[in-house]
């Protein structure tokens, strides 16, 4: 892989530097399958219908908030080759306000593996959600004999204010109804 590429579509040029992913917010967040393979499903008559797969994959997206306290889920639609879908992180009700890095430093001088700290599992935020999704997804995938891949990155939006919000929702809603292949 060429590096002007990986310079192009790293981590850092798609995520706002500016920004802590595990801040309260609402993001818009897309996840593609590798070379957009189908596997979840067809669009028929505007209306989603899932594949055996595609059971999996809306499956687990609704067990997030059940794997993650701090997850909201709000909007969201599994479509043939991507999911969309809106997550909240909101720490509001939180009682332990320490990080998973946090506990794992006090109790051990190498932490995250060869990533170190930067291991995204270590900290309460968006990508630690999305990492466990896709994993979780995968395995079950593979374990029902199918072959399954993710496209490596995801997309994500930080939703600025309550019209941008709206304006998704809709996005999301619309999506089986929009859908060309």
């Amino acid at each position: 892989m060429s590096s002007s590429y990986k310079k192009r579509f790293s981590d850092k040029g798609l995520r706002l530097q500016t920004w802590d992913y595990g801040w309260n917010a609402k993001y818009f967040v897309t996840i593609n399958t590798k070379n957009k393979v189908e596997y979840f499903g067809e669009v028929i008559s505007e209306a989603m219908h899932y594949s055996a797969l595609g059971k999996l994959a809306n499956e687990y997206w609704e067990k997030i908030p059940e794997k993650f306290s701090y997850a909201k889920l709000d909007e969201f639609i599994v479509m043939p080759n991507h999911v969309h879908g809106i997550i909240e992180i909101d720490k509001s009700n939180s009682i332990d306000t320490t990080t998973a890095a946090d506990n794992i430093v006090a109790n051990t001088a190498k932490i995250g593996g060869f990533a170190g700290k930067k291991n995204p599992m270590l900290y309460d935020n968006l990508s630690r959600v999305i990492r466990w999704y896709k994993g979780r997804v995968t395995y079950e995938i593979h374990q029902a004999g199918y072959e399954f891949t993710w496209q490596t990155l995801f997309h994500d939006r930080i939703i600025r204010n309550e019209q941008e919000y709206q304006r998704i929702k809709q996005y999301i809603r619309n999506n089986p109804k929009n859908w060309k292949k």
